[in-house]
């Protein structure tokens, strides 16, 4: 048996439906992200904020210990690693065990505005924060007056 994705056809209907249709079409179908993810996106929720001087990775990574991440940058591609020493205790029967403190690792090529000296990390409350400076070039500049001589 074949498992399909099925859409709906898009039905011209009047107002709102119609166009909220179209657009999740839309979305479905482009790639919105700057950052390309590899890794295990379905365990370590990420979250990617812009500003004029700089990207933030913001990643859901609780009962970790900060001494325990890796973060690498090699050419224009970061990888952020963890590994947990917890042990399992044999004496330990779980009924039901829906967490887990196991090793991840997931890699974004960023983008060339990144300066990977300006790159810097804090792990606080759960959530690794990694800002990724721009490049003096990729700032916009204020607008400023030029004198004609």
């Amino acid at each position: 048996m074949t498992i399909v994705k099925f859409h709906r056809p898009i039905t011209r209907t009047t107002g709102f439906p119609y166009v909220s249709q179209v657009m999740n079409e839309m979305l479905e179908r482009m790639d919105i992200s700057r950052f390309s993810s590899d890794g295990w996106d379905t365990l370590t929720r990420t979250n990617v904020i812009e500003n004029e001087t700089d990207y933030m990775l913001q990643i859901a990574v609780p009962g970790m210990d900060k001494k325990n991440f890796g973060i690498d940058i090699e050419k224009n591609t970061l990888t952020l690693s963890a590994a947990s020493n917890q042990s399992e205790s044999p004496d330990v029967n779980y009924l039901r065990r829906e967490f887990d403190y196991s090793s991840f690792s997931k890699t974004f090529k960023l983008p060339e505005s990144v300066d990977s000296e300006k790159i810097t990390a804090n792990y606080e409350n759960g959530i690794l924060s990694v800002t990724l400076g721009k490049r003096d070039s990729a700032i916009p500049q204020p607008p400023r007056k030029i004198e004609v001589k």
